[in-house]
């Protein structure tokens, strides 16, 4: 079985990437499809947003259920005026061929 290749980004960082690194970069991308990062500086950001899910996901049950709902309405809104654009469009698409059609018969 494969391991993840993992990419150090220090030398990145300190202005020392070399050609080999990125070609180890794009097999990453190639072979595997995906990589991990290491020495990306981002450690303490993670651990903050880490940090705030846990203490998002352990609120109430009440508040997180209502912030899901919230965004289920979102998400259902969104979808009924694509929808709804959607069809307009292939409204208007049909009257356009059927004038089309009609003034070539004509």
């Amino acid at each position: 079985m494969r391991s993840v290749p993992t990419i150090d980004l220090s030398a990145y960082r300190a202005d020392e990437f070399e050609a080999d690194h990125f070609e180890t970069l794009a097999l990453a991308c190639k072979d595997m499809g995906f990589f991990l990062l290491k020495g990306h500086g981002l450690d303490e950001l993670i651990s903050e947003v880490f940090a705030e899910s846990k203490s998002f996901f352990s609120e109430e049950k009440e508040i997180f259920l209502l912030f899901m709902a919230t965004a289920l309405f979102r998400i259902i809104t969104f979808c009924y005026v694509l929808v709804k654009q959607q069809r307009a469009k292939m409204t208007m698409s049909s009257r356009i061929n059927r004038n089309e059609t009609s003034s070539e018969v004509g």
